[in-house]
């Protein structure tokens, strides 16, 4: 019966039954990963190595915490070249969007509307890059990257779809106290990681 429900929604069920196979890892995960961020420099990393323990959530397995922290020592460093290259964009965007919003006319308000639109996509593409990341054999950003954005021109209704309902729980997770107890973070990851693989060996995409 679920091969008849559009795949969007087949990713969210993958994710959220993939998540319930670990739940006990996935919620300890979700709560370090909320508190890394509290310290700044430990943010990109256990983000990382919560992506790496989700992608061997894929295989059948059940990863620990071993794992987890095994991410989180290999992609230490390339998890602060992904975050300086968010940083820096969302500064260009940021500056823009500044600039643009203190001036009158048509002309700046398309370029205001255009700052947001280009921020939201930039999000949209971080959905999928840290998926592909961890999914492809050429640990390279910039493929990641590009393969995130041709899957979302490829598929934007796809990802408008999980998108949407990513935010939803990122929101619920900060908003009340139960999505973060039960480790909302951690379904959000799940549903991304799930996403990209269901692209991957549905249409067998390049990697």
């Amino acid at each position: 019966m679920r091969e008849k429900l559009p795949h969007s929604l087949q990713v969210i069920i993958n994710g959220l039954m993939l998540w319930w196979d670990n739940w006990l890892m996935m919620v300890l995960l979700n709560w370090i990963l909320a508190l890394s961020w509290l310290t700044i420099i430990l943010g990109p990393p256990v983000t990382f190595g919560v992506y790496y323990f989700g992608t061997l959530s894929l295989k059948e397995t059940q990863p620990g915490i071993r794992d987890f922290y095994e991410g989180f020592k290999q992609y230490f460093g390339k998890s602060w070249l992904w975050m300086g290259s968010n940083i820096l964009v969302i500064l260009i965007l940021y500056a823009n969007f500044l600039f643009y919003s203190q001036m009158s006319g048509f002309a700046s308000g398309v370029m205001v509307y255009i700052s947001i639109s280009l921020f939201v996509f930039w999000l949209m593409v971080q959905l999928y890059a840290l998926p592909y990341y961890m999914l492809q054999d050429d640990k390279s950003l910039l493929l990641a990257w590009r393969n995130a954005l041709f899957t979302i021109l490829a598929f934007p209704l796809y990802t408008f779809f999980i998108f949407v309902v990513c935010v939803l729980f990122i929101v619920l997770n900060f908003r009340f106290l139960f999505p973060m107890l039960g480790g909302a973070l951690l379904i959000v990851v799940m549903i991304c990681i799930c996403a990209v693989h269901e692209r991957i060996e549905r249409l067998k995409i390049i990697r």
